[in-house]
């Protein structure tokens, strides 16, 4: 160590007398222009045998990332040991990396250190350097990058592993050196504390190496003066924190403080006050909310009330009440906020018990919109939920499935229950069958296998039931378009069996069914026409018979009936290219393609068609399907008073909405017109009807939920009066009817329970209130009966 100070302070001599090559305030300082080795620790504190401790900084001082993956870091002399970089490493411009290696990786005199690339070629390497001292000191340059190529760019000081070693002020490389500094507030009263924060653009030292410190002045005019020094961090920050009291020297006024660094210089002020009055903090009036776990639920499941509390009452419980549709108290409780302010009705200890939320008398039970009103503290609020009868299986068993349309690879879910206990007791498990009723992918036997493919899906199993008589088969549809097609699965006990479909196609998500489910259906291109217009008449037949058969003669009839129910009778035309003499009743001919899709195109020909409502009927074997359509004179020509109008559907479901489109003949009167909405209980609804050059359209939603009073009949002591619930006045057949004082029309819609199943009104629509009874109790039978149809009954 003695050796190198001597070495030192000579070559120092010989810089000065060659003109003071070393770098002072104010000149060029020489940067290197390639990856360096910026310092060193070859004596660590410690037992350098036994620890990883001795390290080495580099430092990137180029514009540059480098790649330094297969770099090697080494002494010259001692072990000789290399540490290779690992591979695909990038020091990134102005940034640090350090290493450790060992233990014993240098020597502790005369080691001199180089970084070579991956071809061994030196990069850059250091003086003889000597640490004898065991301590925290190490060899570094004396500015970041600082490279003339002398022993006398390295001085031996404190070590700074990973972060700068300083850059001169006023002479750094990356340009003037930039000072900010800030207060937490401007203002300030007796008794606060006031944060002074700062940050400079780059660490400097001074010309003798040492770190520049910031210098911050606090003043004001009236003669206080107050001074910090500080050392800006790694991050290049610095702060204080002065508190403002009087016994200080504080008085009320305005202050600067001035931060100096180096050669830049910045101020800010800031004002002090007497302390000024604050209000009492108001209390916030205290909030609550409450809500039910689901918005509708049937007789039998428990009803869980939840909510929050914005503020904690000391025991203070919620308190709530439950109202009917009647206005009546039916439930009535308190629950205690837990320490969040959360509260729930739900008691995870007893959810096995009736208390582990509200529940509705089953005995007598009232359906409709329940309400409930929750109190805590002085403030109320209010949640609804609705009740509904439970959904009772009629069937002796139940199909369906999580889904209609998948994706090949999808796994379809197939659910369903029965009626019949005790059927795995004996031995007669429901049986399931899956078949694959059509596929896209043609095998070679071409069109003669009807478009199924050779590896078509038909799986015969059994499904177990479960204690409560449900049961749960998964299907794995195979991930290739030899899964794509239409699906029917059929389950069978000794008492009957049920039917569901599904669809496999390449992208669910864009699915449009164009096609019914049923096994058989028929539709037009439009539900009005006029006389003369083309029609356009298509149909879906779900599991086709083959190819030959049809080439057989096994088409697809379509009849035409008035609206009457009659036959219509053609006056003597081309139907299907084949002449129709007079009096013969008018049918059309369609022919399935092997997807079981069929479609015929046809004129509404005067003369034979008439102003007013059609029904077609198809059969295709022992399957029929029926739909309707309109006719109007376009020209006017009609009867005074003729009002030609239909709906989209017949037979609608609970929440679909009902399209109802029509037009009035020309000649009718130009009074207003009113449509007439009668319900099956008897309820009206009566609304203006908009014409718009003669054409008309109305829109109604059936309610998602059913109403439901009660009604008293004699007993059946034939002397006390019983109170029952009849059933819900939502499904059975409306009545619509478009009138002014110039005409009059009038058509019918139902609403079922089953609207799939079902497409046409029937006829007559009986239901009693309950599906099942005691033998002493009282069944109440209402009813309905429709339109009538004439004396032709071959069409319903």
């Amino acid at each position: 160590m003695r050796y190198w100070k001597t070495y030192f302070i000579a070559s120092f001599l010989v810089l000065v007398l060659i003109g003071q090559s070393y770098t002072v305030m104010g000149q060029t300082i020489s940067i290197a222009d390639h990856v360096i080795i910026n310092e060193v620790e070859t004596n660590p504190p410690g037992d350098d045998s036994k620890l990883i401790s001795q390290w080495v900084e580099l430092y990137n001082p180029t514009s540059n990332p480098v790649n330094i993956g297969g770099w090697s870091i080494g002494a010259t002399t001692g072990l000789r040991h290399y540490y290779t970089i690992p591979s695909g490493t990038i020091i990134q411009s102005q940034q640090f990396l350090l290493y450790t290696y060992g233990p014993l990786w240098f020597p502790y005199t005369g080691a001199v250190v180089q970084l070579k690339d991956s071809n061994a070629t030196i990069v850059d390497e250091t003086p003889p350097l000597t640490d004898q001292t065991d301590d925290t000191n190490s060899w570094q340059r004396m500015y970041d990058g600082y490279d003339t190529g002398s022993q006398t760019d390295w001085v031996f000081k404190v070590g700074s592993p990973g972060s700068s070693n300083g850059k001169p002020s006023g002479a750094t490389t990356s340009g003037q050196v930039d000072i900010s500094v800030a207060t937490d507030k401007t203002s300030y009263n007796f008794g606060d504390t006031v944060n002074i924060s700062g940050q400079v653009s780059n660490l400097v030292n001074s010309v003798n190496g040492y770190p520049q410190q910031v210098n911050l002045v606090v003043s004001e005019p009236n003669g206080f003066h107050k001074t910090f020094t500080l050392y800006p961090t790694n991050n290049l920050q610095f702060s204080a924190t002065i508190k403002l009291d009087e016994v200080l020297g504080f008085q009320e006024g305005t202050y600067s403080i001035s931060a100096t660094y180096g050669d830049v210089h910045t101020s800010t002020v800031f004002s002090l006050g007497a302390v000024q009055f604050v209000p009492p903090e108001q209390n916030a009036p205290v909030t609550i909310s409450v809500a039910t776990d689901k918005p509708t639920y049937t007789i039998s499941q428990p009803i869980t009330l939840q909510g929050n509390v914005s503020k904690i009452i000391p025991l203070k419980a919620v308190t709530y009440k439950v109202y009917d549709p009647n206005k009546s108290l039916i439930s009535q409780g308190s629950i205690f906020p837990d320490s969040q302010g959360k509260f729930s009705s739900f008691n995870p200890y007893q959810q096995h018990l009736s208390n582990s939320g509200i529940t509705i008398n089953s005995v007598n039970p009232t359906y409709g919109i329940y309400t409930l009103v929750a109190k805590y503290g002085d403030t109320t609020t209010t949640t609804s939920f609705s009740v509904f009868p439970e959904a009772i299986q009629n069937s002796a068993i139940s199909l369906s499935t999580d889904k209609q349309v998948y994706a090949p690879g999808d796994t379809v879910v197939i659910s369903g229950s029965t009626t019949v206990h005790g059927l795995q007791n004996v031995g007669l498990s429901p049986s399931m069958q899956i078949v694959q009723t059509f596929t896209p992918v043609i095998s070679q036997c071409g069109l003669k296998c009807g478009g199924i493919s050779v590896n078509t899906m038909d799986i015969k199993t059994f499904v177990n039931l479960d204690a409560d008589n449900t049961f749960t088969y998964k299907l794995s549809l195979a991930a290739t378009s030899g899964s794509l097609g239409n699906y029917r699965v059929t389950v069978s006990i000794p008492t009957g069996k049920a039917e569901t479909n599904f669809v496999v196609v390449e992208n669910p998500s864009n699915y449009n069914a164009t096609t019914s489910n049923l096994p058989f259906s028929i539709k037009t291109d439009k539900t009005l026409y006029s006389l003369g217009d083309p029609i356009i008449i298509s149909g879906q037949i779900l599991n086709p018979t083959s190819i030959a058969t049809q080439n057989a003669g096994l088409n697809v009839k379509i009849d035409v009936f008035n609206s009457t129910g009659g036959y219509l009778i053609s006056g003597g035309s081309f139907i299907n290219n084949i002449f129709v003499p007079k009096s013969a009743p008018l049918y059309y001919y369609a022919f399935p393609n092997s997807n079981g899709q069929f479609q015929t195109s046809q004129t509404l020909q005067r003369g034979i068609y008439h102003p007013g409502s059609y029904t077609l009927k198809a059969t295709y074997g022992e399957l029929a399907a029926r739909t309707q359509f309109s006719v109007y004179d376009s020209l006017g020509t009609a009867s005074q008073g003729t009002i030609i109008t239909s709906t989209d559907k017949k037979v609608y479901g609970v929440g679909e909405a009902v399209n109802l489109n029509g037009t009035i003949s020309g000649l009718t009167g130009t009074s207003s017109y009113t449509l007439t909405l009668t319900k099956p209980d008897g309820g009206i609804i009566s609304t203006p009807l908009q014409i718009n050059n003669g054409f008309f359209s109305w829109s109604w939603t059936i309610p998602s939920t059913a109403t439901a009073g009660s009604s008293q009949i004699i007993g059946t002591d034939r002397k006390s009066v019983v109170t029952i619930n009849p059933s819900a006045n939502l499904y059975g057949i409306y009545r619509i009817t478009i009138s002014s004082e110039y005409a009059r029309a009038e058509l019918f819609f139902q609403v079922s329970q089953n609207p799939q199943q079902t497409t046409e009104i029937s006829p007559i629509a009986v239901q009693s209130d309950k599906t099942e009874y005691m033998s002493t109790d009282v069944v109440k039978v209402s009813g309905q009966v429709s339109k009538h149809y004439g004396a032709n009954h071959n069409l319903f």
